[in-house]
């Protein structure tokens, strides 16, 4: 099935919210680009990203969409695209849903552990994804994607 046009529709429609689009593929021969901005990277310079692949692929079933909030309160929406050699994935964000206070957000990077030599980096990092405090329309360009992909409402989840 061809669906470049309506994976480029939809890439268009959410730069207009600011946000990354990514098509997540497990390939040799390009490096994996993970829209977490290298956060994980920052925190863990030891991370596995191929790993996180590979357990995003175990858990991601196909003909359903995912709305994904991390330990971060970064959100994203994931779902496995179809009829794909191999495996792929679409994600789309990160965007943050409430705005966060300095001392809220200090709390949040505390309880993940992250050493206060990074708290302003981080911060900062937070601070530049796009805010996005009513996410209906995004879901709704989502939603739509996935009835083109799948042939229809009933044929896929949220």
């Amino acid at each position: 099935m061809n669906y470049q046009p309506e994976l480029r529709f939809t890439e268009k429609l959410c730069q207009r919210f600011h946000l990354d689009v990514r098509i997540l593929k497990d390939s040799l021969d390009s490096p994996w680009p993970f829209a977490d901005q290298s956060l994980r990277r920052l925190l863990d310079p030891n991370i596995n990203y191929p790993k996180m692949f590979q357990t995003v692929s175990d858990l991601c079933a196909p003909n359903r969409i995912y709305k994904i909030r991390d330990p971060f309160q970064c959100s994203y929406f994931l779902l496995q695209l179809p009829d794909m050699q191999t495996p792929s994935y679409l994600l789309i964000g990160p965007y943050r849903n409430t705005f966060l206070s300095p001392e809220e957000f200090l709390t949040q990077i505390q309880a993940v552990c992250a050493p206060p030599s990074l708290h302003i980096r981080l911060q900062k990092l937070y601070e530049e994804l796009p805010l996005i405090t009513d996410d209906g329309p995004l879901m709704a360009v989502v939603y739509t994607l996935g009835d083109v992909l799948w042939g229809g409402e009933a044929h896929f989840t949220i």
